[in-house]
Formats: structure tokens, sequence, C-alpha cells
């Protein structure tokens, strides 16, 4: 046993030991609280320090206008100047003597400092002979040598063409040296200037080309509109110390000195990021007008939408589950700027591009992040003059394939993605190609073209990057580029967010987008790299595993022959045990199969007793509904009478949909709820069920908003009483449980997927009840919604319904706020039992501005104007029911048809009829009738040779019907209460012919 344990203790060791890699600490900056703190501080120091504490009120730190230290509006001096103060102050607080910033021109900073009147700087870059006259720390800032012009000028080439060019500098200052060194020696005249102002006034009149000045200048010459700026290349950099010419302040440099080798370098350089954002806000601030500064103030927040697959400027990363790309990057550089803070309105939502593009046309969002201008946009939207990124259009193929030459395209299969602008390029460029092929996704035609289905891809180099940057698929190439079909790329605005958009360019042009573009383009997504780096450790460590493992089975072999005595007995003593165990498992299985025998009994008995109250409830419900069906149906009924029928109607349908939902709860628990299939229209299926919905609005101040994506097949195969069924569902929730605002329908189809979206501004739900929405009997917050029609059990049913369809129902909701459902029901091309496309045609803009355009009819009389009642005078009907009402029920309904109609009360009399001779167009036979039911009575019509079609009225609704009746001779069969519209189409089939 001590071997085993020495083992595992092994065992444990090596495995941490090859677990675990040594990483490198990172640099941290250091910032010290008090002087004294900093390492290497001497006696001397401290007291010489001391010693200046009452000898003045503050210490000037003198700076000549620039982004490091500018006035604000307030005329407080502010940026990175001001930043290095306060720390310096907090730095040296024990002496009590604040480091106040002061601007100064150059001449006058340099006076300062030689008389006293200025005690410290930040603007000196260290030499030898600076060293001699100041005393000076290693540098707290490295500034960028610019060079400035005024815009629209000659190039320094085309000047060097007549004369040389004249270069500018300060006076005095070190930034000569630095650019010198960059210049070729092409022949150049020096100018020296002594202030900034100075060096605006040569380059305007002229006497100067380029004035050199480090980046921090650009705070002058942002006044002027006609001065350009960029950085000298190659670059050169210009590192400043703090600097003073008093011996008296020299232990302050000394100290300041040995922070910056402590680690305070770091501090400054957050300190330096953090002042040129203040100096960019200022200068956005001045350029702003009132108008704008205002609409800052009032709109803190701005709700914004974008594209989840748009790499590089917008896509949702799904292996890092985050939002990335160009505009993100953007949108935060300007909230910085602004102080406005973007959100996205749909949330983490991956919404598609036609519904995106119209919650900014509504306004429900102030712009999207990429929108390409188009001549039918003009006038919807406004776009930023600020171009983001530019990308060329180009027909791609594999990396195997040699170049191809324009005119070989027309011989060559092309695979395009459906409505898209390189798809309507390529149209345009070759109108009369022949062999296109379309695809809903880049991907799949790239896909395509990886298995040799097509030659090229019509795309683009945005989407190029893609393919091979963010996807990491190889093996493609742009074989044709378009050099002249540039596309620049921007945000696009609602019409009325001229102010926005306004603010955005202004602080788009103190943002370096390209360094920002560039860095997303050249960016790639190795995460195969980064998950081999991941497991590596675990790898090591498996491997000592392992080794261990080895030896521990090497040491328990050797102790096998011992334990084997031990282990013979054990064996021995639990073999008695189980048989002990297996007896009592025997009287337990016996149990459990008994109760499963009562469980099944109780099922049947359920069944039976369920297909009985239907009956019974259906055929009273046969008699209200059919008979204030024909009431409504005669014109001389008065106005207020027939409005007291269409709510004696509207009643006993709302009971009768309550009985079918328990009755397909019943067939869901059986597991015999079966799914119809076949193809059905679209367009009817939204039509009609949005049309019965309104009437749920009432008197409720609700606006109801239908969206349809335009690219949704017109033609699908399912089981479309299912579907309805579904979005009856979750229309009829979201009216009842919403007492004003908006109901949204929203139906588009990704991929081959159909998705079907409810969204209302209701009560909403708690994350409690979300919990218990599926359950069945369920309905939630009884208290307050005690007047809500309903049994609870939609919600169950349609949970079902899109499981057996291989879909999928998601829920969110927030109380009071409101609840948004989405039922995504997938295809199955092949497969007769899920959603499939079968056509290859789509909606398209008319029809569903069409469906937009529905009127709110009642849902009843909508559904009676949709009957025609076309006279069948020559035809000939046999009523078979032992109920009276029923058989008044139906001659009422046969009634407009003007046909020849018998009746008769039992399958005895129904049977003389028939050996009388008597021969009928159709026979609509009751399906439970005392003594001899309709199936009875029908099999023995049949076995006297009578042929003609025999259609079942059934109240029994439980279990499935057609193949209980299609096989016992019926040809059709309708449910009770009968719908007149299964009336109808019995009728035009078997009367009419």
């Amino acid at each position: 046993m001590r071997i085993f344990n020495r083992m595992t203790r092994v065992l444990i060791l090596l495995f941490l030991f090859f677990s675990f890699t040594s990483t490198s600490e990172a640099f941290s900056s250091t910032s010290f609280t008090s002087y004294r703190d900093i390492p290497g501080v001497t006696d001397e120091e401290i007291e010489a320090i001391a010693a200046l504490r009452g000898t003045r009120e503050k210490f000037i730190f003198g700076m000549m206008p620039s982004t490091e230290a500018f006035r604000d509006t307030n005329g407080e001096i502010r940026g990175y100047t001001a930043l290095l103060c306060e720390w310096l102050t907090e730095l040296f607080g024990v002496i009590e003597i604040p480091f106040v910033p002061e601007l100064y021109t150059w001449g006058g900073l340099l006076k300062g400092l030689e008389s006293g009147e200025v005690d410290f700087t930040g603007s000196l870059t260290a030499n030898d002979e600076r060293r001699k006259i100041y005393y000076m720390t290693d540098p707290i800032a490295e500034r960028m040598i610019y060079c400035f012009h005024i815009a629209g000028g000659p190039s320094i080439s085309e000047i060097a063409a007549s004369r040389p060019p004249r270069y500018a500098f300060l006076e005095g200052s070190t930034t000569i040296n630095e650019v010198v060194s960059g210049l070729d020696d092409a022949p150049y005249e020096l100018i020296f200037v002594r202030g900034l102002g100075s060096a605006y006034n040569v380059l305007k009149r002229g006497e100067a080309d380029i004035f050199f000045a480090e980046s921090t200048a650009a705070v002058v010459f942002d006044a002027y509109d006609d001065v350009a700026s960029k950085h000298f290349f190659p670059p050169r950099f210009s590192p400043v110390s703090m600097s003073t010419r008093n011996p008296e302040l020299a232990p302050v440099i000394s100290v300041v000195q040995k922070a910056l080798q402590s680690g305070a370098v770091g501090h400054l350089a957050e300190l330096y990021a953090q002042g040129e954002i203040e100096y960019l806000r200022h200068s956005l601030f001045t350029r702003l007008t009132g108008e704008e500064r205002d609409y800052i103030r009032d709109n803190p927040v701005i709700s914004y939408v974008t594209q989840f697959n748009n790499y590089p400027m917008s896509f949702f990363n799904e292996k890092e589950k985050q939002w990335q790309g160009i505009a993100f990057d953007l949108l935060s550089e300007i909230e910085k700027l602004t102080g406005l803070t973007f959100q996205l309105a749909h949330g983490d939502e991956l919404i598609r591009w036609p519904f995106l593009l119209a919650m900014v046309e509504s306004g429900e969002a102030a712009f999207v992040t990429e929108l390409i201008r188009t001549e039918e946009r003009r006038g919807r939207f406004i776009w930023l003059d600020t171009t983001l990124a530019t990308e060329y259009l180009t027909l791609a193929s594999i990396s195997e394939r040699r170049g191809v030459r324009l005119n070989e395209v027309k011989n060559l299969t092309v695979g395009v993605v459906r409505n898209t602008a390189q798809t309507q390029a390529f149209q345009r460029w070759f109108p009369h190609h022949g062999k296109t092929v379309e695809y809903d996704d880049t991907r799949d035609a790239f896909e395509a073209m990886r298995r040799g289905d097509v030659d090229l891809v019509m795309t683009s180099t945005g989407n190029m990057l893609v393919m091979m940057n963010y996807l990491e698929l190889t093996g493609y190439k742009a074989n044709i580029v378009f050099d002249d079909s540039i596309q620049g790329s921007t945000f696009g605005f609602n019409v009325n967010e001229t102010i926005l958009r306004s603010i955005i360019d202004k602080a788009l042009g103190l943002i370096d987008t390209r360094a920002i573009t560039d860095e997303w383009k050249n960016r790639s997504f190795d995460y195969r790299y980064k998950l081999i780096e991941a497991q590596r450790p675990w790898l090591i460590g498996a491997s000592g595993l392992l080794l261990c493992v080895l030896v521990l089975l090497f040491t328990l072999l050797q102790r096998k022959r011992h334990e084997g005595r031990v282990l013979e007995d054990l064996v021995n003593k639990r073999t008695a045990e189980l048989s002990e165990q297996l007896e009592l498992t025997i009287k337990l299985q016996q149990n459990l199969e008994a109760a499963m025998e009562a469980a099944t009994a109780a099922s049947r008995s359920k069944s039976v007793f369920l297909a009985n109250m239907s009956h019974e409830i259906r055929t009273p419900m046969n008699a209200i509904m059919g008979i204030t069906e024909i009431l409504l149906n005669d014109d001389s009924v008065a106005p207020n009478t027939r409005e007291a029928l269409d709510k004696v109607y509207s009643s006993g349908e709302l009971l009768l949909c309550i009985i079918n939902d328990i009755l397909d709860l019943s067939k869901i628990e059986a597991g015999k709820l079966e799914l119809t299939w076949g193809e059905y229209d679209v367009a009817s299926l939204i039509n009609d069920v949005t049309t019965v919905n309104m009437v749920r609005i009432g008197s409720k101040p609700i606006e109801f908003e239908l969206s349809v994506d335009e690219n949704t097949p017109s033609t699908l195969y399912g089981d479309e009483l299912r579907i309805r069924q579904i979005l009856n569902n979750l229309l009829s929730n979201a009216f009842k449980y919403t007492e004003s605002g908006v109901v949204r329908l929203s139906v588009y189809v990704e991929d081959t997927t159909l998705v079907l979206r409810v969204s209302d501004t209701g009560c909403g739900m708690t994350e409690e009840q979300l919990t218990t929405l599926f359950d069945a009997y369920t309905r939630f917050n009884v208290e307050a919604n005690r007047m809500t029609e309903g049994a609870g059990l939609g919600m169950n049913i349609t949970q079902n319904l899109v499981r057996l369809m291989g879909g999928e129902i998601t829920v969110k909701s927030e109380p009071d706020i409101g609840t948004i459902f989405v039922v995504r029901l997938p295809s199955a091309r092949g497969e007769q039992t899920k959603q499939t496309k079968i056509s290859s045609g789509v909606l398209g803009g008319e029809t569903v501005e069409r469906l937009r355009k529905f009127r709110t009819n009642g849902a009843k009389q909508i559904r009676r104007a949709r009957i025609s009642f076309e006279p069948m005078p020559h035809g000939s009907v046999l009523v078979v029911d032992d109920v009276e009402s029923n058989i008044y029920v139906v001659q009422g309904l046969l009634a407009p048809y003007k046909l020849s109609v018998d009746s008769v009360m039992s399958g005895f009399e129904a049977i003389d009829k028939i050996k009388s001779g008597k021969v009928y167009d159709v026979i609509f036979m009751d399906h439970m009738m005392p003594k001899l039911d309709g199936i009875e009575t029908t099999k023995l019509i049949r076995a006297h040779g009578y042929t003609n079609p025999i259609v079942a009225l059934t109240a029994n609704a439980l279990t499935g019907q057609s193949e209980i009746f299609l096989s016992n001779g019926f040809d059709a069969f309708i449910s009770k209460p009968i719908d007149v519209r299964e009336l109808n189409a019995a009728l035009k089939r078997f009367v009419r012919g």
C-alpha cells in the first residue's frame, strides 16, 4: 500500500509539473503617490525639496500652445501638460506648491526659462549643448515630426523641377537635425521663423513650401482651413524632457528622473494618451455648431443597427461570441470624442438585411453601419461624407485555375448570389451570359466552385477577405479584378438624422480611420493555431500522466498474485449478495409491468372518454354554429340581430378552439398526432392568418405591423394547417396580452429555414413565468389576466407542433416591456418530414406590398365572403343523421345550392333508400348512430354494389380520421361542427364534378 501511495503522489506532482508553463511578466506602469517612495531618492534630495516649501506660491510649467497644452472653451489649460502638472503636484504634495501650466511663444518660453519666470517646461529636446544649460530628464513624451503646407499647392517634386524647395523651422528648434538627416541630396533652402503664427504667414505668402514641426503644432494650424499636414517620411521622432535652468530646482528634476527609471514612464504614457483624447474632444467641440452641441446633450444614447455577416465592417464572431469589425472600433473612438453612447437596436439578435434597412427607414434606428449609395435609395437615406472602406468587384476562382481573360467569361459557368450589388453589376456587364447559377449565400457559391459546379464566382474583394481571413478557407484567388468598379462603404442614416450625420463626419475627421480599416483587412483568425497553443500544456501533462500510469500498472501487476485469493473471496461473497438482489429485481420488474399495464389501460380509457366527450360536445355545437351560419347567410336578417349572431358564432368558435386544443394535447400525449404534408401558398397563409387575427384588436389602441421578406419562396412544402395553428396561437396571445402599443409579425427564410417572428409591447413575463410557459393548462398571472380567454394549452401544443416539424421555438420577455417569439422550421430537401422549399419563385416586392396593405374586415365576414354558393339544381344529396337538429343544419347549409335533398334518421333507412334504386350524387353519412353506425351502414351499402361518393360527418375528432374512413368505403369526411368551406369543397368535387 505504501508503494501505491508513493506512486500516486509522484503521479500528481508530474501532472502538475507538465501542465503549467511559465509566463513572462507583463510590463506594468507605476505611479508613485509621494516622491519619498521613489527608489534611489537620497536624503539630500528630500531635504533640498522640503526647503522649497514656502519659497513661492506655485511652480510655472511653461509650454507653447500645442496639442499637449491648449485652452478649452472655459479658458482653462488642458491636455497632457495639465495632467502632468496634476501628477507632479500630487507627487510633491508635501511641499504644498502646485505645478501650474502657462502658455508662451517659443521665444517667450526660452526667455522665461532664462529669467526664472518659467520654472519648468516639457518642450525641449535634450542634447549635449542644452544639457550644459538645462537640468533635464529622460524623455517624458515622444513627438512625431510633421510637414505642414498650404492645401492644394504643387508637390515638392513639381517645385524641385523649377527651383530648390524652401523648408521652414522654428528658430532654436532641434527638429531641423532630425529632418535634415532624412532628406535626400537634392538642393533646398532653409528659413527660420520665430513662432507658429509666423510659420503660417510664410507658408501663405509662398516664402516657404513646407514648415517642419512637432505634431503638437497642429493646434495652431487647426484654426486654418487651408493647411494640410502629414507625418514626415522616413518617420522621425522628437523626444522632449522635463527641464529647468534654475539650480535650486535641480533636485526636482533628479527625483522625476528616478521616477521615470522606476516605471513612472508607463504612467506618463497613459496620461499622454488621455491628453490626446482631451485635445481631440476639444478640437471636435470647436468645430461643432450650437445645434450639434444641443443634439449631443439631448440625445446621449443613439440606437443603430448592423449586419452580422458583413466582415470586416461588422460581424458577429460566433467563436468569440461578440460583435466585431471596423464599425465597432470607429464607434468606440467616436464615443470617446463626443460623449455619445451607441447602442444596438436589436441587441445580440442576428437580424436579416431587409429588416435592418426597414428599421433605419422607419426611424426605429438612427443609422446602419454600412449602406451602399444607389439611385433607388436617394431620398430615403443619407450618407456620411467620409468613406470608411473601399472594395472592388472581382471574379474569383480556385487557386489552380490559370488567369482568365474577359472574352472567356461568356463560355464559363459563373456563380452569383441573389439580390446583391455584385450580381446586378455582372448582369449589366454580361447581359447575354446564359451560364449563371444563383445561390443564397456567398459561402454556398464558393463551395459549389470547390466541387466544380461552377468555374467562377462573382463577388468582391471584401467577400474574399471573409473567405480567406475570417473563415480561413484557402484555395481561392481573385482571378479578374475590375479596377474601375470601386465601391465606397460608409454609414447610412435615416433622412431626418442630418445633425447626427454631421457630428459623426466631423468626429471621423479626427480619427485615423485608415489605420483601423487596414488593421481589420490584414487580420487573420487562426483559431486552429490558438487551439493547439491552448492544448499544448495539457498534451505535455497527458504525456507525463501516461508515463506514470504505465509505472503504476507495472506495480499493480506485481501485486496481482498476492491479492488473487482475497479477490476470489470477495467475488464469492458478492455473488451471494447479487443473487439476493436479483430476486428483488424480478419482483420489482413484475410490479413495474403491472403498473405499465394499468397506465396503458388508463390511457385507453382516457382516449375513449375524450372521444365520447368530443362527440357529445360537437353535436350540439354543430347545431349552434350551423344554424347561426344559416341565419347569417340570410340577407333579410336585421342588423342588430346579425350583430348578435356574429357574437354567438364567435363564442362558438372560441369554444371549439378550446375543445380542439384539448383533443390535440391528448393526441400528442398518446403519440398519435400526425402531420399532413403538402404544397401551400405562403402569401395565402400570411394573408389568412393576419386577417383572422386582426379582429382580436377590437377597440384596443394596438397597431399591427407586418414585415415580409420579398425573397421568401412563394411556395413551400409542409403541414399548412399546423403552421396556421402555430401562427394563430402566437398572434392570438400577442393580441390578448397587449392592451396598447404594437404587435409585429415578421416572416422570412434563412437559407431554407422558414422563420416566424412575433413581438408585442404587452405585459411581458418574468423569468419564473417563462419557465412554465410551455406547460399544459398553465396561464401566468391569473389574477391580472382573469378576463383573458383560453385554457392555457396553446403554447404547449405550439411547442410540440414545432418539435414534430424538426424546428425550434425561442422566447424573450420582460415585464411591462413585451415578448418576442421566434419559430424556425428547417428544410430537408428529399424528405417530406420538414419544411421544404419546392420552387425557385419568390414573393417579390409587389406581393409583399399587397400583404402589408391588408384591410381590417371582420374575420368571420371575410371567411364567409370567400364562399361562392354556386347553384347545382341538377344535383341530388342524401343526408343520414340520427339527430334532427343536425339534419336541419345540413339542409339549411345546402339550401343556397338548390340541390334535391333527401334525409333519413338511421342507417337502416339509408340502406332501404339504396335498395329501392335511389342513386345520389353524394351521401352525407353521420358516423356515430345507434344500432347501426355510419361505418357499418356504408359497408352494407357498398356490399349492394353502390359506388357513388359517400362522405362521413363525424363529431369524433380525437384520433386521425382519414385512414379510418377511407379504409371503410368512404370517399371523404367532414368534421362537426360543419365548416361551410369543407362542405363547399365536397359539393364542387362530387356534385359539380
